[in-house]
């Protein structure tokens, strides 16, 4: 029992934390050690917002952890002895490979401890949420947290907008939704997490109980999600989305929209217990 599973993820936080929850069992079960790698944070430690010191398995984050790991073979066989080899390819379903050969492994299945198990690529299961049963946030990002939330009134409503890599996915849809949310909650602030730079001015100067969020910067929209650029240049992206995250999901009303962060607000928002422990 014993070895390592390192799991280099190229997608966003809360994917990530699902593909970490993913791979946890097997880890759990063979006494693996995870060593878990935000490729498209290369700017962020994981380390410095979360402290995964009771999760179920020992995970370590970023690549200043390479020199720890040991091993005989690797598997799946596609990396060769190269665990850094980046995926090129993707078979005939989408899934991600090198040279045609998916870069992941069957987490059913059984592995010696001297077998380096190797994930590279993306995904998303659902399961981020468990991994904050897990875990604490630090008492750095708590106290950023609880000022934020402390500087709004008790009844704060909050509204997530899904905007850089899909700026006009349902457009129209979303802005009716906001429409009926803010009327039905006339007078009440309305948190808003997006980062559209455009939306984000015409809403609030539409409504004037729209309160942009502090952690909101004005970057062209790309077509490309938010992290895939900054997660390569600011220190505290991670930070941030979190910050926005749980002040979303500690509102008494919350207005979500699509894609990975609105399902996790969404879980937050409706898991008070776990929702105070964090906070």
């Amino acid at each position: 029992m014993g070895g390592f599973l390192l799991l280099r993820v190229n997608a966003g936080l809360n994917d990530a934390l699902s593909l970490l929850w993913k791979h946890t069992e097997l880890a759990k079960r063979e006494g693996r050690t995870i060593i878990f790698v935000l490729e498209a944070y290369t700017a962020c430690n994981l380390d410095d917002v979360i402290d995964f010191s009771n999760y179920p398995v020992p995970v370590l984050c970023g690549t200043s952890h390479y020199d720890k790991i040991t091993y005989s073979t690797i598997h799946p066989a596609c990396f060769g002895y190269d665990f850094k080899k980046k995926p090129n390819s993707a078979t005939s379903d989408g899934t991600i490979a090198i040279d045609g050969v998916p870069s992941n492994f069957d987490i059913r299945e059984s592995y010696p401890p001297s077998t380096l198990l190797v994930f590279a690529g993306c995904g998303n299961f659902g399961f981020s949420l468990e991994v904050f049963k897990h875990i604490k946030l630090r008492p750095h990002l708590v106290d950023r947290i609880r000022s934020l939330r402390s500087s709004l009134p008790g009844d704060y409503i909050s509204i997530h907008l899904r905007a850089t890599d899909h700026p006009e996915q349902n457009r129209r849809n979303e802005l009716q939704k906001i429409d009926s949310f803010l009327a039905s909650n006339p007078g009440k602030t309305a948190y808003l997490a997006c980062d559209n730079m455009p939306l984000m001015k015409s809403l609030s100067e539409k409504y004037s109980q729209i309160i942009k969020s502090p952690t909101f910067i004005d970057v062209p929209i790309s077509g490309a999600p938010l992290h895939y650029e900054e997660g390569h240049k600011d220190p505290l992206c991670i930070e941030k989305a979190l910050v926005d995250i749980f002040v979303c999901a500690s509102a008494a009303n919350f207005l979500p929209s699509v894609g990975g962060y609105t399902r996790l607000i969404e879980d937050l928002y409706k898991s008070k217990d776990l929702l105070h422990s964090l906070i």
